[in-house]
């Protein structure tokens, strides 16, 4: 009984998070039974969050020890979108490799979260020639272009970005 009532208390706490009930409603049993929403629905966002957060654990222990290689997609070698790809691969999401075709893998979004895309283009053409994951506080990691182990933690307010443009996509990690 103790366990039941535990695991109503942390469902009831998740929903008040998830729901813009006002603080005077309180949530109750009822209220749970009639929102009619699955445990996997409620524990989804954080399940997500955290495996985006171990896929970029994952990424920042590359930095400075991966080469950059030419259409490389894997941790021993690769390209800015073979990078992103593999991060998503492991979200059990396939993107293209290539950073035009995952500037259109996705919702395009005005602020990025972490784990978002983040690409980069041409100020006014249509097209994406570098790739970056979204890791926080104006972040990004990626695969630089120079000679050597290159996979590094970007600025987004660094004067090298400052002259292209820049757009955000969400993947669905949902399938």
């Amino acid at each position: 009984m103790k366990k039941q009532l535990s695991i109503l208390a942390t469902v009831g706490i998740l929903l008040a998070q998830a729901s813009p009930a006002s603080a005077a409603e309180p949530v109750t049993v009822q209220a749970i039974a009639t929102k009619q929403i699955t445990l996997q629905e409620l524990i989804a966002p954080q399940v997500r969050s955290h495996q985006i957060s171990t896929v970029i654990k994952q990424l920042k222990k590359r930095v400075g020890r991966t080469w950059y290689v030419f259409s490389g997609g894997t941790p021993s070698g690769w390209d800015c979108s073979g990078l992103t790809m593999w991060a998503y691969e492991q979200l059990g999401v396939e993107l293209p490799h290539s950073a035009n075709k995952q500037a259109k893998s996705g919702i395009s979004v005005v602020s990025p979260e972490i784990g978002d895309l983040v690409l980069f283009g041409y100020k006014g053409t249509n097209t994406y020639f570098h790739a970056a994951i979204y890791i926080g506080n104006g972040k990004v990691i990626h695969a630089g272009f120079k000679k050597g182990q290159t996979t590094s933690v970007l600025d987004l307010g660094a004067a090298s970005v400052k002259n292209t443009k820049m757009k955000f996509v969400r993947v669905n990690l949902d399938g």
